[in-house]
């Protein structure tokens, strides 16, 4: 009702597209947020034209491309919307996560092994301590038959996750691809008796 009442009201327009993008991250299903997320891009495109140097628009459209899988586009708008202040933490927060997940979209869903690395690795950059991150950038490293870094990766997400039998388990399957088989069976072995299904 704001938008129409003062259709060239940034903070209306923003507004609007931070509900519609309220309701694309309570979604349920991935139709219905993909639905919201693009009704929301109108109305932050539109906010960001009347006023250009609007950070929040700029995170709320970024937040509508992560919605929809679109992370290049998330990506670039974070940026602009921290070019605008550095110190915002919701922006910083936000072009994290989409350098992960753009990291693990690119490897899961597009094989694209050489973009997932190069995402991961920013995310890696921002947050070294993020132990999901740590993870999928051993997977990548596997997945690339770089086993040497995989296995470096996974020894630290160990020391993130040492009660994880999965953790166990990733190290001492890498360390088998290397040909050390006496410490890939040790970190198995220890997988299994943390959760015998692992194997299944």
């Amino acid at each position: 009702t704001d938008v129409q009442t003062s259709s060239e009201s940034a903070k209306a327009n923003n507004s609007a597209g931070g509900g519609y993008n309220d309701r694309a991250g309570a979604s349920s299903s991935k139709e219905a947020q993909d639905r919201w997320a693009k009704m929301a891009k109108p109305h932050l495109e539109k906010a960001i034209g009347i006023h250009p140097r609007y950070k929040n628009a700029y995170l709320q459209l970024g937040n509508s491309y992560f919605y929809l899988e679109d992370y290049e586009q998330a990506i670039r708008n974070y940026e602009i919307s921290l070019d605008l202040d550095p110190n915002y933490t919701d922006a910083q927060k936000n072009l994290f996560l989409a350098y992960r997940q753009g990291g693990k979209f690119m490897g899961e869903q597009r094989n694209d092994l050489t973009k997932a690395l190069a995402y991961l690795q920013q995310a890696y950059r921002l947050r070294p301590d993020d132990y999901e991150t740590i993870r999928l950038l051993g997977v990548a490293h596997g997945m690339s038959k770089n086993f040497e870094k995989a296995v470096s990766y996974f020894k630290k997400g160990l020391k993130k996750q040492p009660n994880d039998a999965q953790a166990y388990y990733n190290l001492g399957a890498s360390y088998m691809q290397i040909g050390k088989v006496d410490s890939g069976q040790l970190y198995l072995d220890q997988a299994r008796s943390m959760d015998p299904s692992i194997f299944r």
